[in-house]
């Protein structure tokens, strides 16, 4: 129900990548998602937390799903709604009730999102609501939009209610949402790995400031326990952890 952080050290060749990935197979075999992002300075810059979410989003895997399992993490928290219904209230879907119902329960799901991050909630009610209308174009949307794309039509998050594009500050709040979408969805949590962060030591004075402020405030939302149910493992090089631009 916590979170924590994991660092690992090792020169070039000696298999942080390897291990990490190893622990990632690992995890995913006891009911964690995991997601694997490799830190560059000019595809994936760590002072760039949106451009790390919509990597971490992209590169998230189940081991029911496999790779690019965002969405069927989505339908499959939907699906698990109506199975909550039928279970608890024994209501089938062809009870006249049954949508409405359905739509209540949501309600209650989304209430603790919506204390976390009221746009990621948002987002999720307006995809619910398109995929019942047949609205896949809609749907798929917004799914972009919570995805961290920064291209979605405007048409499709006004239907929705949200506006504008998920920058470095909502990131680590976006995060949050996934995480409790995975937790209410039964799994054990998400491991993220942060691969070749010394990378950082090759930006300029101020990107490579902002990228050892954005893992502290990482550092900081685990300690506070901000964070339930991620694992966060950062691999480096022995000048990352020692040299003066690490």
């Amino acid at each position: 129900g916590k979170g924590q952080a994991k660092w690992l050290r090792g020169e070039y060749g000696t298999g942080k990548t390897f291990a990490a990935r190893y622990l990632c197979a690992r995890a995913r075999s006891q009911g964690f998602a995991t997601s694997e992002v490799q830190i560059s300075i000019t595809d994936t810059p760590l002072h760039h937390l949106e451009t790390v979410y919509r990597r971490l989003v992209e590169r998230l895997e189940t081991a029911a799903d496999g790779p690019n399992a965002f969405q069927a993490i989505v339908e499959g928290w939907l699906y698990q709604v109506g199975e909550e219904v039928r279970r608890l209230r024994g209501i089938g879907e062809d009870d006249p009730t049954f949508a409405d119902v359905t739509e209540q329960r949501l309600e209650d799901k989304l209430a603790d999102l919506s204390r976390r991050n009221q746009a990621f909630s948002q987002a999720l009610r307006g995809y619910h609501r398109a995929m019942h209308q047949g609205d896949f174009a809609t749907a798929q949307g917004l799914l972009s939009w919570l995805s961290g794309q920064p291209h979605t039509d405007r048409g499709v998050t006004s239907a929705a209610g949200v506006k504008g594009k998920i920058d470095g500050q909502a990131a680590l709040t976006f995060l949050v949402g996934i995480l409790s979408l995975l937790r209410q969805s039964g799994y054990s949590g998400l491991v993220v790995v942060l691969d070749e962060v010394e990378t950082i030591q090759r930006m300029t004075a101020p990107n490579r400031e902002k990228s050892l402020n954005a893992l502290r405030q990482l550092m900081d939302m685990l300690a506070a326990e901000e964070l339930p149910g991620l694992y966060l493992v950062v691999t480096g090089t022995r000048d990352f952890y020692e040299g003066y631009k690490g």
